[in-house]
């Protein structure tokens, strides 16, 4: 998590606030995270992953800015798994300052927190966020590494090709799918990858 968090706060450098005293002391970025409802359990990894990762950047002098260390100050907030208060809380922290935000987990809350960036100005960060249609969009200020739809339904019919030998591979398959956007664009990805690869969706719900 340390080097994805050090690669976001080198494009925002330019972004530091200045208050009454002068320049910041601290690089202020915030997180907004499911740390209760239904993405609790994936939150509570994404937070262990931020602040492990501020923790080792910090020990190590912190982040450069303008030829100075500074500190990594992490704000955290609940958005308790919904997206009307993903949203709340990223403005939230927007007031307090912050220079980045690190997104949550869920492509739903990110969906809803991706045009916020844009609309303050500041770098989205978005991990485990899987949906592509997002990016189609012109955000500029939205930033995710995790791998998309397309690329997890390429790589499903790689793994069952390249585990299951030829004369015991099943040839069809039924898709469980997430009533969600992500689970729409997950599920037309699957249906057109396991056609190339020789798969009969038999059922998909």
């Amino acid at each position: 998590m340390r080097p994805t968090i050090l690669i976001l706060l080198s494009m925002t450098i330019g972004l530091l606030r200045f208050g009454s005293e002068g320049i910041a002391q601290t690089v202020k970025v915030g997180a907004v995270v499911p740390l209760t409802g239904r993405y609790a359990a994936l939150g509570a990894q994404v937070r262990a992953g931020y602040e492990i990762g501020v923790e080792q950047t910090n020990a190590a002098g912190g982040v450069t800015v303008g030829g100075k260390k500074m500190p990594i100050e992490l704000t955290i907030l609940d958005d308790e798994s919904d997206p009307t208060k993903t949203v709340a809380r990223l403005e939230t922290l927007a007031t307090q300052g912050v220079v980045a935000y690190l997104g949550g987990a869920g492509s739903d809350l990110h969906a809803a927190a991706a045009s916020i960036g844009d609309k303050n100005r500041i770098p989205y960060l978005g991990i485990a966020f899987a949906l592509n249609s997002i990016h189609k969009q012109g955000l500029r200020y939205l930033f995710s590494p995790f791998p998309k739809s397309p690329d997890l339904a390429k790589e499903t019919f790689v793994l069952l090709d390249g585990s299951i030998p030829t004369a015991q591979r099943p040839t069809k398959v039924a898709l469980f799918l997430e009533r969600t956007d992500w689970g729409k664009e997950m599920g037309s990805a699957w249906e057109s990858y396991a056609k190339q690869n020789g798969y009969q969706i038999v059922a998909s719900g």
